[in-house]
C-alpha cells in the first residue's frame, strides 16, 4: 500500500500569500483631499480660509497618501520602493526635461497635477480590488496610469488661473494668442504731424481721469432689449491693462514676444496706428506674461510703466520715445513683486508749477531685523525724466497712486499692505498715515473718497472694508495737524483686485465673487440675501454711468457685460450680452456713445443702443 506523498506540503506552507491591498484609506484621504482643494476656495475666494485649505489639501493629502502607500497599503515592500523611485524619478524628469516651463511651476505641478494623478491612481487600485484584479496584475495598471499621467502633462501649457485659483490649460503644441498676433501683418503708417488733443468727455487713463470709474456727463439706455451692436473686435497681445481713449485714438499696453508694447489704435475701426516697445517682458504662473498697468494721456504725451519697472514718455502720435526709466534703478526695490509691477502713472500738476510723474513700486521686504524703507513711490519731473522725490512705506500692493482732495488739500493717496498713507504732491511729505496692516498680503483696490472727507478703503483675503474719516487743523499753524478716525469697519465688501463705485450715498462692487450694494454711511447692505445667486459674477469689474444711474459689470470668466441699475433696493439686471471669450480681468470704458472692453488676448468695441450725450464746457478732461 502506498503511503500518501506529502513532497507538495512544504511548498503550500511557503508560498507567498496574494496580496491583499487595503485601499479604502486612499480613498477616504482622495476624498478629503478634492473636497479642501475645491469646495472652500470656491465659498470664500480670495480669503485665507479659501486659500489655506486648498494648499493644505494639497500638500497634506500627498503627505497622507505617501505615508498610506509606504506603511498601510500591503503593497510588497519592494513594490512600495519601487512606485516612489518611479514617482519621484519621473517628477524630476518631467520637471528638468519634459514639461512646458508654465505647467512645471509650484501650483501647476503640487496642487493640480499630482493630485489628480494620485486620485487616478487611487481610483484604479479601488476598482482593481472591487473586481478582483490580484496586485500582480494591478501594478502594471499603476504603472500605465502615471506613465500615461506624466505624458499627457508633458504636452500641456498651463495658462494662468481665475479668481477661484483654478487653472487653465491648453495643448503646448497649438500657438498662443500671443503667438497669433505676432504673425499679423504690421501697423499702419501714421502722419509725423498728427496731433492728439484731449476734450472733455475723453477717457485719459485708469479708470477715468479721477481714477473712480465713473462716467459723468453721458447718458445710455436704461435696459438693453437688444444686444448692444459690435462695431469691431482685434486680437491684443496679452496683458491686463484697460484702455485709455482721446478723441479717436486708443492706447492700450501688449505684450509681443520679448517686447513690452504700447499700442494705438483707431477707435473707429480697430486698425493699429503704431507699436512702440521696449525690451521687457514680465510673466507669472498664475498671472501670465504681459503688462499690468494703463497708459496716462496728458497734453500729446503718454506716461507708460510696465511689468518689469520700465517708465517711458512717448508722442501720443507717433509713439516716439521722450525719456526713459527704471524704478529698479531710482528706488531700493531691485526686482519686480510677485505679480509684476502693476501700477498705472498719475501725471498731476503741482502747486509749485511743476508737472510730475508719479509711479508706486513699493519698497523691498523688510529684512528680520530691518525696518521697512520709505522709497515705495517715485516721481518723476515730467518734461524730463528726472527724479524729483521718493517717499512712501509699503512693501507689496498693487494700487495706482490717486489723487484725492481732502481738508481742501489735494494730496496724493497710495495703498498697500501697511495701510492707507497720504503724501504731499510737490514734494512727497507724508500728511496723514491710516495704519491697516495686512501682513504680506497686498492692497489691489483702489481707496474711493466720499463725501469730501472720508476715504473707504477695501481689500479681498478677508480683511473687507473700513470707511474713515480725514480732518485737518481748524486753522494756518495747525494746517500740517491731520487726524483719521474710523467711521465703519464691514466684511460685506472684499473686492480681490475689482473695482467698487460709489453713487447716491452707496457703493457698488465685488464682495469677493458676488456683486453687493453698501450703504456709504454705514457700511450695512441693502440687498437682499435671495439675490445672491444672481449677483455671481465671479471677479469682475464695474464702471458708473453716473448721469443714467446705471451700471455696466464685465464678468470674469463668461466675458459677459451687465447692464444693471444702480439701487439700493435690489439687484436689477436691465441686459447682458456675451461679449469677450477667456477670462476677462481688463476694466471697461465707455466713450462717445461705444462701450470698449479687452482682455489678454482680444479686444472688442460695442455701439450701446442710445448715444451718449457730452456735458458742455471746456477743460481739462474729465471722466
Amino acid at each position: 500500500m502506498t503511503e500518501p506523498t506529502t513532497d507538495q506540503e512544504p511548498d503550500a506552507q511557503t508560498a507567498p500569500s496574494p496580496t491583499k491591498l487595503r485601499v479604502w484609506p486612499a480613498v477616504l484621504i482622495a476624498i478629503v483631499s478634492w473636497f479642501t482643494l475645491t469646495v472652500p476656495i470656491r465659498q470664500t475666494p480670495g480669503e485665507l480660509n479659501g486659500f489655506l485649505p486648498m494648499l493644505l489639501g494639497a500638500i497634506g493629502g500627498l503627505l497622507l497618501l505617501l505615508i498610506w502607500w509606504l506603511f498601510f497599503s500591503r503593497v510588497p515592500r519592494r513594490d512600495r520602493t519601487i512606485g516612489v523611485a518611479l514617482l519621484v524619478g519621473a517628477l524630476a524628469l518631467g520637471q528638468l526635461l519634459l514639461f512646458d516651463p508654465t505647467a512645471g511651476h509650484f501650483q501647476a505641478v503640487y496642487i493640480n497635477f499630482l493630485p489628480m494623478l494620485t486620485a487616478a491612481l487611487v481610483a484604479v487600485m479601488a476598482l482593481g480590488k472591487a473586481f478582483g484584479v490580484g496586485w500582480p496584475l494591478l501594478r502594471f495598471a499603476c504603472l500605465g496610469v502615471i506613465v500615461v499621467g506624466f505624458g499627457l502633462w508633458s504636452g500641456v501649457r498651463h495658462e494662468g488661473i481665475d479668481g477661484f485659483m483654478q487653472p487653465s490649460y491648453a495643448w503646448r503644441w497649438t500657438p498662443t494668442s500671443e503667438q497669433v498676433l505676432l504673425v499679423r501683418d504690421g501697423a499702419a503708417d501714421v502722419s509725423m504731424d498728427s496731433v492728439v488733443e484731449a476734450a472733455a468727455d475723453d477717457w485719459p487713463g485708469f479708470r477715468g481721469s479721477n481714477r473712480d470709474s465713473r462716467l459723468t456727463g453721458v447718458t445710455i439706455a436704461p435696459e438693453w432689449a437688444t444686444p448692444p451692436r459690435e462695431v469691431w473686435r482685434t486680437p491684443v497681445g496679452p496683458s491686463w491693462s484697460s484702455v485709455a481713449l482721446v478723441g479717436d485714438w486708443l492706447y492700450t499696453h501688449e505684450q509681443r514676444g520679448e517686447l513690452e508694447c504700447v499700442v494705438a489704435y483707431d477707435a473707429a475701426t480697430g486698425a493699429e496706428r503704431w507699436s512702440a516697445g521696449v525690451a521687457a517682458r514680465f510673466s507669472d504662473p498664475l498671472g501670465g506674461p504681459g503688462p499690468r498697468s494703463t497708459p496716462e494721456f496728458r497734453d500729446g504725451f503718454l506716461y507708460v510703466s510696465g511689468g518689469t519697472g520700465v517708465v517711458r514718455k512717448l508722442d501720443a502720435a507717433t509713439g516716439s520715445e521722450q525719456w526713459r526709466r527704471n524704478v529698479t534703478d531710482d528706488l531700493a526695490v531691485e526686482s519686480p513683486p510677485e505679480w509684476g509691477f502693476a501700477a498705472s502713472p498719475l501725471v498731476v500738476d503741482a502747486a509749485d508749477g511743476s508737472r510730475l510723474v508719479v509711479v508706486y513700486a513699493g519698497n523691498p521686504p523688510p529684512a528680520d531685523d530691518a525696518g521697512v524703507a520709505d522709497e515705495a513711490v517715485v516721481a518723476y519731473h515730467a518734461a524730463s525724466g528726472e527724479v524729483a522725490w521718493t517717499a512712501g512705506a509699503g512693501y507689496h500692493g498693487y494700487c495706482s497712486v490717486h489723487l484725492a482732495t481732502l481738508g481742501g488739500v489735494e494730496q496724493l493717496l497710495m495703498a498697500t499692505n501697511l495701510g492707507l498713507e497720504s503724501l504731499d504732491v510737490a514734494t512727497g511729505r507724508r500728511l496723514w498715515f491710516y495704519e491697516w496692516a495686512m501682513g504680506d498680503f497686498p492692497r489691489t483696490t483702489q481707496p474711493l473718497v466720499v463725501d469730501g472727507n472720508a476715504v473707504v478703503l477695501a481689500a479681498g483675503y478677508g480683511y473687507g472694508a473700513h470707511r474713515l474719516s480725514v480732518t485737518r487743523g481748524a486753522d494756518d499753524q495747525s494746517a500740517d495737524d491731520w487726524t483719521t478716525a474710523t467711521v465703519w469697519e464691514s466684511r460685506e465688501l472684499k473686492p480681490y483686485f475689482n473695482d467698487y463705485v460709489e453713487f447716491d450715498g452707496h457703493i457698488y462692487g465685488f464682495n469677493g465673487p458676488f456683486f453687493t450694494c453698501l450703504d456709504a454711511a454705514t457700511g450695512e447692505p441693502t440687498w437682499p440675501k435671495k439675490v445672491k445667486r444672481d449677483a455671481k459674477f465671479n471677479h469682475g469689474q464695474v464702471l458708473l454711468v453716473e448721469d443714467s444711474a446705471m451700471l455696466i459689470a464685465v464678468t470674469e470668466n463668461s466675458g459677459e457685460a451687465v447692464l444693471i441699475e444702480a439701487t439700493p433696493e435690489t439687484l436689477k439686471i436691465a441686459g447682458r450680452f456675451k461679449a469677450l471669450d477667456g477670462k476677462t480681468w481688463n476694466h471697461p470704458v465707455v466713450h462717445r456713445g461705444r462701450l470698449y472692453l479687452r482682455n489678454g488676448s482680444e479686444m472688442a468695441c460695442f455701439e450701446l443702443p442710445a448715444q451718449s450725450t457730452p456735458r458742455g464746457g471746456a477743460g481739462d478732461p474729465e471722466d
